[in-house]
């Protein structure tokens, strides 16, 4: 009777090593399943982002193209014209945005989203003292747009205007070359 026992002690050993074992695969398999799902989700949450991207994208080529239009249109003699036509284009909502929404308020966001929140931080570097031209400005300057084109889009009277606004928010900001701001953010 006691070899019984003993040799049923030794198989309930072996047992409950086996149990052990297959909990460690069964962990090890949730754990894999576990990280397939984060991997599911995470890949799931760039699919939007890529897709609110690529819509952003969409919408900012309309605009940039937009101006391009405006752009020809500032080199005819009439620039009262042009002057009008732009401030209409600017104020008019996007297609599929909310209607109070103007160009430049969806320019804002976009430069945001493409350029790793760009306007949000500088306004934040700036102790929130960017106002709305600065922020216009900056939104301009982060797409690459030349001094002439930003001096037409803003209404200054000379690239000087520009080379100052540029100048100011450099300050605000608290750095010595705006370039070298809006670069780390690209």
């Amino acid at each position: 009777m006691r070899t019984d026992l003993d040799a049923s002690l030794t198989s309930l050993e072996q047992m409950r090593t086996t149990i052990s074992t297959r909990e460690q695969e069964l962990k090890a398999a949730q754990d894999e399943l576990r990280g397939k799902e984060r991997m599911g989700e995470e890949l799931a949450a760039l699919e939007a982002k890529q897709r609110k991207s690529d819509e952003m994208r969409s919408i900012v080529d309309n605009q940039i193209q937009v101006i391009r239009q405006l752009l020809e249109l500032s080199y005819q003699p009439n620039e009262t014209n042009f002057t009008r036509k732009f401030n209409e284009v600017m104020t008019l909502p996007v297609e599929g945005a909310i209607p109070t929404d103007s160009y430049w308020n969806n320019l804002h966001s976009l430069t945001n989203e493409l350029h790793s929140g760009v306007l949000d931080e500088a306004q934040r570097i700036a102790g929130g003292t960017l106002n709305e031209s600065e922020m216009n400005f900056l939104a301009l300057y982060c797409y690459g747009f030349s001094r002439t084109v930003i001096m037409i889009c803003m209404k200054y009277s000379s690239l000087g205007t520009v080379s100052n606004k540029k100048i100011q928010i450099a300050k605000k900001l608290g750095v010595n070359n705006l370039d070298d701001f809006v670069n780390n953010y690209r």
